[in-house]
């Protein structure tokens, strides 16, 4: 992906319907359109693309598009305008984008309350948020799989001190139990508390290699009940227990 991208305008459209714009094209920048309510009707390139909340759409520099609201929500969006360093790229990427994680929603809300940047250190976060904005969009193009793995990471990330079962990890994705547990697995080839137990671990190593902190706290921090628990665990995927891990670890460095 071109990195090298600047921000020239942004701007929301609020809620309304029998909303209209004639086929139109922008001639100096691409375009994304991000919408948060209703439905938005896209003609482009001989194809009707309809994107509902939660996704996104973009316009290439140059390339005709009309626009129209449709059903019976009034349609509510917010568009970022950018120049790119190399404008083809753009039309070489996909139309259209779904916001699994609802980060480009958050991040064009927070650009449209920037717009227009009143200070220098405003203007270098509007171009942080840009290029996340268009990172996110990238990832939205990710396999499904991917995006299982990825949401469910995520989540983890922020919860691994937790007691979680299965079904605290199924209801995380949508899923029911089993359904999750097939797929995940055929999938990534693990089951999903296999995973979280490997992210456990993860966790562990680093903090036993980088940190003073006791075992029996570390225990606590990734989710693994009691030091005596964690040891056993540790043991079963390292192949040793987790004082002797820090030792030779801190040994080596």
């Amino acid at each position: 992906m071109d990195t090298k991208t600047e921000l020239i305008g942004l701007g929301r459209t609020y809620p309304q319907q029998e909303w209209r714009m004639k086929a139109h094209k922008h001639a100096h920048n691409h375009e994304i359109i991000v919408v948060l309510g209703g439905t938005l009707q896209v003609e482009m390139e001989n194809t009707l693309h309809d994107v509902h909340p939660g996704e996104m759409i973009i316009y290439p520099q140059d390339l005709t598009h009309e626009e129209r609201s449709v059903g019976h929500q009034p349609l509510e969006s917010i568009f970022v305008a950018w120049k790119q360093a190399d404008p083809l790229a753009v039309h070489r990427w996909p139309r259209k984008g779904k916001d699994v994680m609802g980060r480009v929603q958050m991040l064009a809300r927070w650009m449209h309350e920037l717009w227009p940047p009143k200070s220098p250190e405003e203007s270098g976060i509007l171009r942080l948020q840009l290029a996340l904005l268009l990172q996110e969009f990238h990832r939205s193009q990710l396999p499904a799989e991917k995006q299982l793995e990825m949401h469910l990471r995520r989540y983890l990330q922020d919860h691994l001190s937790e007691p979680l079962c299965l079904d605290d990890l199924a209801a995380v994705v949508g899923m029911t139990k089993y359904h999750f547990v097939r797929r995940f697995k055929a999938e990534t080839g693990q089951s999903p508390m296999s995973y979280l137990r490997q992210m456990r671990i993860q966790n562990a190593q680093n903090i036993l290699i980088n940190t003073p902190v006791p075992i029996k706290t570390i225990a606590l921090q990734v989710g693994l009940v009691d030091e005596y628990h964690f040891s056993r665990v540790f043991r079963r995927v390292v192949g040793q227990s987790p004082r002797a891990y820090r030792k030779e670890t801190r040994k080596e460095k």
